[in-house]
C-alpha cells in the first residue's frame, strides 16, 4: 500500500487509496500524525510513502523521521520536475515553482486532460494557474490568502480581535471596522475571480469548455463567485501524489 502524505502551511493530510484511508492533523501536531495513520491502517501493509512539503525544511525532516514508521520505509520527497509526459511547467527555474501548485495541476491533467485548465487553490496564498489543452503551463497568480489577508489588517487595529474572516457572496459598503475589512477583502477577491474569468475568455478558441478546478481551505467562497461551472476538490495534491507515482513507474 502507498501512504501519500500533503503537509502544507497549517495542516498536514493523508491518504492510502487502495484502502480509502484517510485523515488530517494540525501542522502543529505533526508528532501525533504517525499514531493516528497507525491506528486506521496496518502500517506492517505500507510498500511506500510519497510526501508533498511546503511547510520548510525542518518540518520535511520530521516528516522523514516520522513516516519511517521505524521499519526504513522509504519516504521520497517530490519535487519538481519538467517536462513530464502531461504537463510543461512556465518557470524557468523550474524549482521555485511550488511543489504543491505543481501536483495539483497533474491531477488535474489527469482529470481533463483535452481542456484548458484553471487551477485555484484557496489556503494560505490563493494560487491561480492555467494549463493548455496541450498540457502547457502558461503560468498563475499569487496573492495572500484570505485569513494572511485578515491577519496582516488585524495587528494594525487595536480594537478589533477575529479569529477567521468570513467573506461576503457580494459586497456592499461596510459600517464598521470588521464589517468593512470582509468587505473590502471579498471586492478584491471578487476582482481576481472576474480577471480569471477574462483570461479563460480571452484565449484562443477551444472545442471543450475549459475547466475551472478549486481547492483548498476557503474553496468555498471562491467556488461561489465564479459565474462558469466550477469543479471542487478538497485533495487535489494527494491526487496529484498519485498521478506522479503512476508517471514515475
Amino acid at each position: 500500500m502507498k501512504l501519500l502524505v500533503d503537509a502544507g502551511n497549517s495542516r498536514i493530510k493523508w491518504w492510502v487509496p487502495e484502502c480509502q484511508a484517510h485523515g488530517v492533523v494540525d501542522r502543529l501536531a505533526l508528532d501525533d500524525l504517525a499514531g493516528e495513520i497507525a491506528a486506521v491502517i496496518d502500517i506492517s501493509k505500507l510498500s511506500s510513502v510519497r510526501v508533498s512539503c511546503v511547510a520548510g525544511k525542518s518540518i520535511e525532516t520530521q516528516l522523514r523521521g516520522e513516516l519511517g514508521f521505524a521499519r526504513d520505509l522509504d519516504v521520497k520527497f517530490a519535487r519538481v520536475s519538467s517536462p513530464l509526459p502531461i504537463l510543461t511547467v512556465a518557470y524557468r527555474e523550474i524549482h521555485r515553482l511550488g511543489v504543491d501548485r505543481w501536483l495539483a495541476m497533474l491531477a488535474v491533467r489527469e482529470k481533463f486532460p483535452d481542456r484548458f485548465c484553471a487551477v485555484l487553490d484557496a489556503g494560505s496564498a490563493v494560487t491561480v494557474d492555467f494549463v493548455t489543452e496541450a498540457g502547457v503551463h502558461e503560468g498563475g497568480m499569487i496573492v495572500p490568502g484570505v485569513q494572511t489577508m485578515a491577519r496582516a489588517l488585524w495587528s494594525n487595529t487595536s480594537d478589533v480581535a477575529v479569529e477567521r474572516l468570513e467573506l461576503v457572496p457580494r459586497w456592499c459598503p461596510g459600517v464598521d471596522t470588521y464589517d468593512c475589512v470582509r468587505q473590502g477583502v471579498s471586492a478584491l477577491y471578487t476582482g481576481l475571480v472576474n480577471e480569471v474569468h477574462s483570461y479563460i475568455d480571452g484565449s484562443a478558441e477551444r472545442h471543450l469548455s475549459p475547466a475551472i478546478v478549486v481547492t483548498g481551505g476557503d474553496r468555498h467562497w471562491f467556488t461561489q463567485a465564479f459565474s462558469s461551472p466550477v469543479v471542487v476538490d478538497p485533495h487535489l495534491v494527494l491526487k496529484g501524489l498519485l498521478v506522479l507515482d503512476e508517471l514515475e513507474k
